[in-house]
């Protein structure tokens, strides 16, 4: 479940494992960017799409919970566990697979160019809230052979064959 909502949101581990029940709103769900808290000293706070398979894991998480439960693992009290261990088992299982190393926050680089490629990178700049400057996700996130890949092909002039 933490590394399915780690695809569907492009949040953070160490956010995850602070999301309640109470962060989800209608439409999106609400995360406290520590990365940027604590560069700037006070809370800055994320919001993330509601797309459908977030949707429907949140749903599926928050069914027999209270408003103040957290979201993933909610009876762990140790949420720094929570984190270590889901990286830690990401990496395990992922070798055990694949031999390309893949790490946890390539969640969120794989989140960041579905974003780009389902919604176009101007959606994804404002709908995406990954960092303040989008240049800033383009260059550490963005994988752009998958873009290419999507995009072989298409048209960009007019209707006709060459």
């Amino acid at each position: 479940d933490v590394w399915q909502f780690a695809l569907y949101s492009g949040c953070r581990n160490e956010e995850i494992q602070n999301i309640r029940v109470e962060d989800i709103k209608d439409d999106y769900l609400v995360c406290r960017n520590i990365k940027a808290s604590n560069l700037k000293g006070f809370d800055v706070f994320r919001y993330v799409l509601l797309t459908d398979e977030l949707l429907a894991l949140v749903k599926k998480l928050s069914a027999d919970l209270k408003s103040d439960d957290y979201l993933l693992v909610p009876n762990e009290s140790n949420r720094r566990n929570v984190m270590n261990i889901s990286s830690r088992a990401f990496s395990h299982y992922t070798k055990a697979i694949s031999d390309e190393p893949l790490r946890f926050k390539d969640l969120r680089n794989t989140y960041t160019t579905e974003m780009i490629r389902n919604l176009g990178a101007t959606m994804a700049e404002v709908l995406g809230d990954l960092h303040s400057d989008f240049a800033t996700t383009k260059y550490h996130y963005l994988n752009k052979e998958e873009i290419f890949k999507a995009n072989k092909g298409i048209r960009l002039f007019g209707t006709s064959e060459i």
